[in-house]
Formats: C-alpha cells, structure tokens, sequence
C-alpha cells in the first residue's frame, strides 16, 4: 500500500513532463499571465524596517521539527523555517529513505488555520495538490493528505519526539549513554526501531507497550520483517543496544546511576543551556587528548579544554551593517580579541556583501539567517562558521564518550580499529604528546552531546 507521498511521486513525475511541454509551446502572453499568477502570490517586499515585524510565529514555530509517517519510519518529514524575509514561509521536505526519493515543498503558516496547502515549486498547478493539517494543539502529529480529499483521511506523520530516547534515531549510542539506562529501558529502544518501522510482536510485553503508543502500527509479521528498512545507523545502534543488554549487570549499574546523581554541575553548563535551545547553532568542543592533560574522577574525566560558541549578530546588527556602519565583534570573549565587519554593497541578485578585517586583511565573510532565534551567525566562503571563544577550563568527559566524524555514522563496522577523528573513544591514552598540537592531539568536534549535568557524553564534527 502506498502512502500519499509515494503516489505524488509517481503523478509528480507526469506533471513534470506536461509542463514541459505546455512551456515549449506557451505564447509570450501566457508566460506573462504565469508570471502575473505568481507575483499575486509572492509576499511584498519589505524595507529593512519593516523586516524587522517579520518574526517566526508561535505556529510555526510550534511545526517546525522532524517527523515520521505512523508505521513506517523510512517515510519522513522535515519542516524548517523560511529566510529572513518571511520566516513564516516554511519549508517542507518528504523524503522515502528506501527509495531515495525526495521532495520540497513551502508552506505559509500566516493564515490563522490548522490546515496548510503545500506549494510545490515544480508542479505548482499539480491536480494532486496536498496539504498538511494538525493532528493535535501541539501539531506533535500532522495529516498528510490531498486537498480533494473529503474529512481527515491521509497519511499521519508523528513527531520523531514521541520517540523514548528520539536521538538513537540520528546518532550513535556509546558506552556514556548506558548510565540512564536499565536492561528494560534497553530493550524497549533497541525493538523501537523495529516498531517505528512497522514490526509486529510476538511478546506480550513489547506487543502492549507498543500498541499503547500512537505512533505505531503494526504491519509486518516477525518472520515478514524487511530488514532492508532499517538503514546502517539503526542497524549498528541495534546492536549496540543488544550487546549491553546481554552484559547488563544491575549492581554496577545502580552504583554508577548513583555516582552520577551525586556528581556537581559543569562549571559551563549555564553556557549549555542558552545554546541548547536551538538544534542550528554549532558548539565547537576542543579537548587536548593526552593522558598528562586529564584526571581520573571514577565515572567521568576532568580534561582542560575550550568551548567556543559561533559569531552571532542580532537583527539590530545586521541592519547596522547594511546601512553601512563597521561592526566590531568578539572572536574570543576572554581576550577581547575582535573582527571588523563591513558591507560593501550587493551583489547582482541583491544580496549584500560582507567582508571582516583583522590584522591588515581583508575576506568575503556570509551571513547565514536562524528564524528561530532571529539572529545571523558567520562563515566564510568555504563554509567554514566563524567562532567565539567563550570558555577556557574543566571539561567534563563521561567514560565511554566517544569521538566520530558524522559521514562515519553510516559507515562504521563493529570490527574496524579506531582512528583519530574518524572513530574512537575518548580514553585519553595518547602518551606520545606532550604538549597539544592543533586538531593532531585534540579530541574535536562542532556537535557535542551533553547530558543534563553538562557531562559530554559524545563529540561529532559535520564538516565545517
């Protein structure tokens, strides 16, 4: 049975044909009646004054998140907030996992409504328009479904959130994880994959737990199974999760579970909990990995390191900057070292150039809007974010925490041997090192994993 996604996929591709061929034949007055039908409905241009209204409403904000069809993980869902001219113009992504088919669409969450048309840039005019509706006040489930369809029947996407443990779904599991969990907690994580995909089971215990859960429906019988639907990271997490449940011993669970609860904060942890609040803002982690820099605290290590957060600009800024003021930033909050910013002017598409001096030179610098905090953070041409330094001192490091490139999620075998900043664990053996070289001898990376304490339990690099 086919979702409503996978059947727009399919009269996607004939839509396309045929506005190809209405394109080539089209008269000149007809693509200026298209051109006119589209301006109608493109939002009016706004001075940078009245940008400043333009905020991410509380709706939107509310839809914003990933989400997975009821039944069938590998079906999913991305809603993201639109550009700083209208944050509100959301955008959409449906993309099947298994067959690699993917689709955009935007959305504008302006009218006061709990059902939203989506606006297909290839196939605008598409007889198999679709729309998305909430579920629910908190929009946790959203209904997929075609605009001619009469009452509430489509498709159900639930919020990856209502998952126990939503992470295991995008990240590793390591050996830090394993304070917080129980042989049973383990096991109910580990069958959720197999239940987010459709796996029905033969265990009463699993059986009422699942079906206690709105997301899950039960497809597959266990002998059916497709395993093909697990990707690599759920299949390598699986494994994981079953090797700790067989070597699950409850008496040095409860005493770490307990030499946790007793540990202090981190020293850093308030700086954790304002950058937290957004999954778009980097935080870049640099731990010296060598056995002379670290102490041994029992469940954790106590490693000198730095935590630096990236340049960020508020609205205020940026129209500072465009109206052609130099902006003085911060690069390091503990040196008081700075870069100067400058606008020097548009490019051809409009769009303003900026460029930051140090040190007598000069270079082309990006500006990249977050609608869900309504602020700019810098990069360079080459994608690289722009950092501040904002903490110098004790880093707290779970045992078990591990370092990984995130290209090597997919990638990884349980049998191949560790390698620096690829994989490994973060045990601090290096004894070769004296003194820390840059990235050479640091444990590195721009996505950490903290734990509620400000314990880090894991450090990811995604590129720069």
């Amino acid at each position: 049975m086919k979702s409503i996604f996978q059947k727009c996929v399919l009269l996607l591709s004939v839509s396309l044909i045929c506005a190809c061929l209405i394109s080539c034949g089209a008269s000149s007055s007809t693509e200026k009646d298209l051109s006119s039908q589209t301006q109608e409905k493109a939002p009016v241009s706004q001075t940078p004054e009245e940008d400043r209204r333009l905020l991410l409403s509380e709706k939107a904000r509310m839809l914003c998140g990933s989400y997975f069809l009821k039944g069938e993980a590998a079906l999913r869902m991305q809603i993201s907030p639109g550009n700083a001219d209208d944050p509100n113009m959301l955008s959409v992504s449906l993309e099947d996992a298994l067959t690699e088919a993917y689709q955009t669409f935007s959305l504008s969450c302006t009218d006061d409504t709990d059902c939203w048309a989506l606006i297909s840039p290839e196939a605008a005019n598409a007889k198999n328009a679709l729309c998305l509706a909430a579920a629910d006040r908190n929009a946790s489930s959203l209904i997929l479904k075609e605009v001619s369809s009469d009452g509430s029947d489509g498709d159900v996407y639930f919020s990856t959130d209502a998952f126990l443990m939503p992470d295991a779904f995008t990240r590793p599991l390591n050996s830090a994880d394993l304070f917080f969990l129980d042989k049973e907690q383990l096991s109910l994580i580990r069958n959720q994959f197999y239940a987010a995909h459709g796996r029905i089971f033969a265990s009463e215990k699993l059986k009422s737990h699942f079906e206690s859960q709105p997301w899950y429906e039960g497809r597959y019988a266990p002998d059916n199974f497709p395993e093909e639907h697990l990707n690599t990271l759920e299949k390598r997490n699986i494994r994981f999760l079953k090797q700790a449940e067989e070597a699950f011993d409850p008496q040095v669970y409860e005493q770490n579970l307990k030499a946790w609860q007793e540990l202090p904060k981190a020293p850093y942890l308030p700086i954790l909990s304002d950058m937290q609040k957004t999954d778009r803002i980097e935080i870049q982690v640099s731990i010296p990995c060598f056995a002379a820099s670290v102490r041994d605290m029992g469940i954790y290590y106590q490693a000198e390191g730095e935590i630096a957060l990236p340049v960020t600009l508020d609205r205020n800024d940026y129209l500072a900057l465009t109206a052609g003021q130099e902006l003085s930033v911060k690069t390091d909050e503990l040196t008081g070292e700075t870069i100067t910013l400058k606008c020097t002017g548009k490019a051809g598409d409009d769009t303003p150039c900026f460029v930051f001096l140090h040190d007598g030179f000069e270079e082309e610098v990006q500006l990249r809007y977050h609608a869900d905090t309504d602020s700019y953070t810098l990069w360079f041409a080459s994608d690289d974010t722009i950092f501040c330094t904002v903490y110098k001192g004790p880093v707290y490091v779970l045992k078990g925490a591990c370092e990984e490139y995130y290209f090597h999620f997919f990638q990884y075998e349980a049998s191949e041997e560790e390698s620096p900043h690829l994989y490994r664990e973060m045990d601090f053996t290096d004894t070769a090192a004296e003194e820390p070289e840059p990235l050479g001898d640091c444990y590195f990376g721009n996505r950490p994993v903290f734990d509620e304490k400000g314990y880090l339990k894991a450090l990811y690099y995604f590129g720069d």
